[in-house]
């Protein structure tokens, strides 16, 4: 037994293989008006190549500019965020998609879904791995924006403090800090 293949189904099978509407109208004697009422966008799906997942650190890199300021102690550059940026001036990325769950499983694992994340500690993760609780990323350039793991450590919130006191940027002033 033959199965019979409709007109409409041939013409749709001729367009998915590429042919063009006025080659289809002339082989079965209709006016490409009429084809495109048959296969026209809707009818027949036509397979897009999906783009590329980025990565969190191909994201994170290709908003990073190398050529930042030159740090005048440490004499190397800023790796300066180009990113959006926090009111206070940290840059900050969004992390958790299932792409970066699987490339990056050491930077998502304690938070669920999505979430901003201050874009000095994904550069410390993304270089050093994993951040212990309580520990806070620091800057020794002191330019918030800056991701170039050569000018972070990490430190306490007294290390902060310290640090912030030994280069003029606070005081303690009747058992309170204070921005100098």
């Amino acid at each position: 037994m033959e199965i019979k293949v409709s007109r409409n189904e041939e013409m749709r099978a001729m367009r998915r293989d590429g042919h063009v509407l006025k080659d289809i109208a002339q082989v079965f004697g209709v006016s490409a008006g009429r084809v495109w009422q048959i296969v026209g966008p809707g009818r027949v799906k036509y397979a897009k190549p999906k783009p590329a997942h980025k990565t969190l650190e191909g994201r994170f890199w290709e908003k990073v500019d190398k050529e930042g300021p030159i740090h005048p102690t440490l004499g190397t550059r800023c790796f300066v965020w180009t990113g959006s940026l926090t009111g206070i001036g940290y840059g900050h990325i969004t992390t958790g998609s299932r792409y970066d769950r699987a490339s990056h499983p050491e930077i998502c694992r304690d938070r669920e879904g999505y979430s901003q994340m201050e874009a000095h500690r994904v550069a410390w993760m993304l270089k050093n791995g994993k951040i212990p609780d309580g520990i806070d990323v620091l800057h020794k350039c002191d330019n918030r924006s800056c991701v170039n793991c050569e000018h972070l450590f990490l430190g306490t919130a007294k290390d902060n403090d310290r640090d912030a006191v030994a280069k003029g940027r606070k005081k303690h002033v009747n058992g309170r800090w204070a921005k100098v």
